[in-house]
């Protein structure tokens, strides 16, 4: 089904609506991390501990969830085009 264009920039509300997301998804991620500078550079040594300790918490137990490209585990290697079977 031909989906209604949005002009040059969206092929349609789907693409739209998912680069809206993503947007909102980068806006959200970019003012933690800016936050977290923010706690970091405050030099009390307990929260920037904290922050560090955070981060590396959340990289153990969520680090999985999103693919690698470009490495021994990539995206490129799993694509159905470039198998030899």
């Amino acid at each position: 089904g031909g989906g209604k264009t949005l002009g040059p920039l969206f092929a349609s509300r789907e693409v739209l609506g998912e680069n809206l997301k993503g947007a909102l998804f980068v806006a959200v991620t970019l003012t933690l991390d800016y936050l977290l500078m923010l706690v970091a550079m405050t030099f009390n040594i307990g929260l920037f501990g904290a922050v560090i300790f955070g981060f590396s918490l959340g990289a153990l137990l969520f680090g999985h969830t999103h693919s690698r490209q470009g490495s021994s585990g990539s995206a490129e290697r799993d694509a159905p085009c470039c198998s030899n079977t």
